[in-house]
């Protein structure tokens, strides 16, 4: 009898430290009040007096497209040369600089880390250059390794999903050149249009002259729709692309949606193959560039869920919008921090919040102007009752609890906002927490139009 209350307390004590532990180590969840008063839909937000107006002139889009076709095929301009070994390898020794984590979510030790920068055999850089090209969707990595590198998983925002190795995704089909191998020849070092890393070496195969005078046929159809499927002349399943994607379009005189894609012969060469699209998921690229365009496609990308670095088949804030505009053939770069000057930029920093959001109401073009803070970007929509809305690919927002420190509460998709996501949450981060406090800069993207447009 003297001995059941000691046991009551145990059982007590380990059902607090159980609930304590769920609590640390799990994200806040739930949907936030911009998610239930906001209209989900990017339709919602068109002004219907300019939805179908040109953001850019003509002239403009023809010269962005020119841009855009520019630097997607140069990885195969000739005269392209392998960068300074100090610029190829810095992210190396960046990350080896860091107390990083693998899948199990304890810290690599000192000989696994020195057998992946092994691995780069960094003494035999610069190979021969090749081009090349993407014959499957893949991964670009910081290091020859499929494993991950996380943070300190107990951090808020760090951790899962958030795999330093991971720089984007790769879709098939995209222009590549080989800068070097690792030293068991299973992993290249590619240039890409926007991004350079290791890629497996079976997702890529060699182009030469001929093939590269067939692929860049000048005429080109755009993906429109998500899980865009391509079958072969035989009908069967040949890969499946996403908004965003450009692939050559056979001539004139062919079947509605039919295309030219890349594959591998035994000698790791790439071949062309035609390939056909449902004709309601492609269209002639660039697409026109309207507000009513860019919300139509927006449309599908809501409620998408988050994909750091394009893992797991997700989009992040920069690859959202990257995607959204190669439509209609503007050329982004492929992070956040870079995408905000690739307008004209409209410096905030020396505005109160409340100031920042009115200039952006007076001064941004909806669907045409992007709206940075450090580390994440989004895409203006408009303003309703006198605040601004914007669309974004959001993993969370900051909170604080007592006791544990900061915390994350978990969004994880692309949402409409309002720029104070999640203001009426108790335990939200303040100030910091609030979108609006951070924001440094918007910029605008119709450098190009008419101003009686």
């Amino acid at each position: 009898m003297g001995k059941q209350p000691r046991f009551k307390l145990a059982v007590l004590s380990g059902l607090i430290l159980l609930a304590l532990g769920g609590c640390r180590s799990k994200p806040l969840q739930g949907d936030i009040a911009d998610l239930r008063r906001l209209p989900q839909t990017a339709r919602y937000y068109l002004d219907p007096a300019t939805a179908d107006k040109p953001l850019m002139t003509p002239a403009v889009q023809h010269q962005e497209s020119q841009r855009f076709l520019e630097i997607y095929f140069s990885p195969w301009q000739l005269e392209v040369a392998a960068p300074p070994e100090e610029r190829v390898f810095q992210p190396l020794h960046e990350l080896m600089a860091r107390s990083l984590h693998g899948a199990n979510l304890l810290p690599y030790r000192q000989e696994e880390l020195r057998r992946l920068t092994d691995k780069c055999a960094v003494e035999n850089f610069p190979a021969e250059t090749q081009r090349a090209i993407s014959i499957r969707h893949t991964h670009i990595r910081a290091l020859p390794t499929d494993k991950p590198g996380f943070a300190d998983p107990l951090r808020a925002g760090e951790g899962f999903p958030f795999d330093y190795f991971q720089y984007s995704a790769l879709r098939a089909d995209t222009p590549a050149r080989i800068l070097h191998r690792s030293r068991n020849g299973a992993w290249s070092l590619v240039m890409t249009p926007h991004v350079s890393g290791w890629v497996p070496s079976s997702d890529l195969a060699l182009v030469d002259e001929d093939f590269v005078a067939a692929f860049q046929t000048g005429s080109y159809l755009a993906v429109i729709r998500e899980e865009t499927f391509l079958s072969d002349m035989s009908g069967e399943f040949h890969r499946s692309l996403s908004i965003g994607a450009l692939l050559p379009r056979v001539g004139t005189n062919s079947l509605p949606g039919q295309v030219l894609t890349a594959a591998a012969d035994g000698d790791g060469k790439a071949v062309l193959r035609t390939a056909i699209a449902s004709p309601e998921a492609v269209a002639a690229w660039p697409l026109p560039a309207t507000a009513a365009v860019v919300a139509e496609l927006l449309e599908q990308l809501i409620g998408q869920s988050y994909g750091w670095g394009g893992l797991y088949g997700g989009r992040d804030c920069s690859a959202t919008l990257q995607d959204l505009f190669a439509v209609i053939g503007l050329s982004l770069p492929r992070n956040s921090a870079r995408q905000i000057t690739a307008g004209q930029p409209v410096d905030l920093r020396n505005l109160a919040p409340a100031a920042r959001e009115k200039l952006l109401i007076q001064e941004g073009r909806p669907f045409f102007t992007l709206v940075g803070l450090p580390g994440h970007i989004m895409l203006y929509l408009g303003h309703t009752n006198g605040e601004a809305v914007v669309a974004h690919t959001l993993w969370g927002l900051r909170t604080r609890s007592y006791g544990r420190g900061e915390e994350r509460h978990l969004i994880g998709r692309t949402v409409i906002t309002s720029l104070q996501p999640g203001r009426e949450l108790r335990n939200l981060k303040r100030p910091d927490g609030l979108l609006r406090r951070r924001l440094e800069a918007f910029t605008l993207l119709e450098q190009g139009v008419d101003p009686g447009d």
